[in-house]
């Protein structure tokens, strides 16, 4: 079996640890992929087989570039509308904020929304997630607190309009 050469330092790969592009069969080590051996192992084998090295990557960047811009702008747009996500629209009422109906099902679409921010991290980054944990814990905290004086505001309207009834029904 030959030896197999890392295209980037030209150093003979020894270990199991190395990539094979894609598209012009070269190996590379690990270190000269800057890819973490903890990612390697996470990525499934096709997606292993699927690297692509950067000057592969460049040749094909610029190729798209030439294609992008002799074909015609109907296939371009194709493209990019399937690269788009399109996401709904909540409309929600909004009243005065000491009326019953401020007190309505709809704090818990604010908290889904809270709840479904991206949270998407590159492998090392968990303080990164620990932050994004902690303000989303605030913003429930601030939520919560809200929630808890419109509560108390309500209940004290209801004791009122309890004792304003029982006025208006002794007359």
């Amino acid at each position: 079996m030959a030896d197999k050469i890392c295209k980037a330092c030209n150093d003979t790969i020894i270990d199991r640890e190395f990539l094979i592009c894609s598209n012009c069969d070269e190996y590379y080590h690990l270190k000269c992929t800057y890819i973490s051996p903890k990612l390697y192992y996470l990525k499934s084998p096709n997606k292993r087989r699927q690297f692509q090295c950067k000057s592969c990557v460049k040749k094909l960047q610029d190729n798209d570039c030439v294609l992008n811009q002799s074909s015609p702008l109907t296939e371009s747009l194709e493209t990019a509308t399937r690269n788009v996500t399109t996401r709904k629209k909540i409309f929600t009422n909004k009243e005065a904020s000491n009326s019953f109906g401020s007190l309505s099902v709809d704090e818990n679409l604010e908290y889904s929304s809270l709840t479904s921010s991206p949270t998407h991290v590159d492998i090392g980054g968990s303080d990164l997630i620990d932050k994004n944990t902690k303000d989303c814990i605030s913003k429930l905290n601030e939520k919560l607190c809200e929630l808890q004086r419109k509560l108390d505001n309500a209940d004290k309207e209801i004791e009122d309009l309890i004792s304003e009834n029982y006025i208006l029904k002794k007359k």
